[in-house]
């Protein structure tokens, strides 16, 4: 399979979306591929002398090297903590997929390769008629599901594979994202092998926790480190064969 990107969506939030979509871009372009990175909307950004940021754009910013400016990597920067439908209704705001699909255009025609971080689930809800997964059908790029390994993960993982599929989105894989200091209950030992079990598309790693990454504080810490090999893995299934 070659693709020119991938589209990483999780199975819920707070599963490291944002740290696997950083590691990811840092890795491939410290392995020589010309990646771009992008998080076409974001909720509860932080607003400073007129100007808003999103701290999930800076960090891929910061993780990828990436020279683009932020307003191409964030298009659409709400302020409300919310899903997207209610944060741009309180800002009496309508979100047009087309110009978001302008806004990757413009962004994708500099670089070989686009990692596009979601926002929530595939049913994340962005108008009263269009999802998340919406998006994703109309950049046509293949999924890469960032999952957590505690319970219910499972559960969560399969849904999120399956309605893809459902709807026609190709999904590459998974990356499983350990988001807690210590995982060593038996559901968290069990749940990486269940899914490579389970799944019925390829997992490219397992990600241990590190206190030395943080989105929120900007710190990415080692994290291009930790997704070295996932990086490697998939470059050379989705895209041109072994770096």
């Amino acid at each position: 399979m070659e693709a020119q990107g991938l589209f990483v969506v999780g199975t819920d939030s707070g599963v490291g979306k944002t740290i696997i979509t950083g590691g990811l871009a840092g890795a491939l372009r410290q392995q020589g591929v010309d990646v771009g990175v992008m998080k076409p909307i974001s909720t509860g950004a932080v607003e400073e002398r007129g100007r808003r940021t999103s701290t999930d754009a800076l960090f891929l910013k910061k993780a990828s090297k990436v020279e683009d400016p932020l307003e191409a990597i964030c298009p659409l920067c709400l302020l409300a903590p919310t899903a997207p439908i209610l944060a741009a209704s309180m800002e009496n705001l309508d979100i047009h997929l087309g110009s978001l699909k302008d806004a990757y255009d413009g962004l994708a025609a500099e670089h070989d390769f686009m990692l596009v971080e979601g926002i929530g689930g595939l049913l994340t809800p962005l108008t009263e008629r269009t999802f998340l997964a919406d998006l994703v059908r109309m950049l046509n790029l293949p999924l890469l599901v960032v999952t957590r390994r505690d319970g219910g993960t499972v559960n969560h993982t399969l849904l999120t594979i399956r309605y893809a599929q459902l709807v026609g989105v190709e999904v590459a894989g998974l990356i499983i994202n350990n988001v807690r200091p210590r995982a060593t209950d038996l559901a968290a030992r069990t749940n990486p092998d269940l899914l490579r079990q389970l799944a019925s598309v390829p997992v490219f790693g397992v990600i241990p926790y590190s206190g030395k990454i943080s989105v929120e504080r900007g710190e990415i810490g080692d994290v291009v480190e930790l997704l070295w090999d996932c990086a490697a893995a998939l470059h050379e299934s989705v895209y041109m064969g072994p770096v």
